[in-house]
């Protein structure tokens, strides 16, 4: 594998628009969803990425967090508390445990999942056509790019654990 240093251009690239696109997007979360005290983006990412990918091992959510396993154990205790997921012990490897999205949870994503669609649809609407398109082209080329940096795929075209079977994303 071929080593490549980064240049300032590149760096800054990296550095200044994974935050700034968060702050585009994501920024209102936290006004939306008043009903927990200490409720933060982390925890809505948390929900969201069950919904997406049904239940998964908390060491799973914590890196798609960019978390270490610790430091997303008092997350994940907040989302216990408030009755969004329980653990339950994996099937096929039953020294797992997985977090998976109760009722409480699930209902919360759809809300959220609203909530967001309505902001990003806002967002996206100060786009003209061509520019929205190239703007969702170039997510999918960031997506692919990032699948082929980590060897991670988060999302799935559809999961069984979604209500339904249907798959339906966030």
């Amino acid at each position: 594998m071929e080593t490549h240093t980064l240049n300032d251009s590149e760096l800054r690239l990296i550095f200044h628009h994974v935050p700034f696109f968060s702050l585009t997007f994501f920024h209102e979360d936290l006004a939306i969803f008043k009903e927990h005290e200490g409720l933060r983006n982390p925890h809505i990412s948390a929900i969201m990425f069950l919904k997406i990918n049904g239940p998964s091992p908390m060491s799973r959510v914590a890196r798609f967090l960019g978390l270490e396993a610790g430091s997303f154990t008092p997350i994940a205790n907040r989302l216990l508390d408030w009755g969004y997921v329980s653990r339950e012990a994996d099937e096929q490897d039953k020294r797992k445990t997985l977090l998976v999205l109760t009722e409480s949870g699930l209902e919360f994503a759809r809300r959220a999942r609203a909530e967001r669609s309505q902001l990003f649809a806002s967002q996206i609407g100060r786009l003209s056509p061509t520019q929205r398109k190239q703007f969702f082209k170039s997510l999918h080329t960031i997506e692919e790019l990032l699948i082929t940096i980590t060897g991670i795929q988060f999302t799935r075209p559809q999961s069984k654990f979604s209500p339904g079977g249907k798959g339906d994303h966030p």
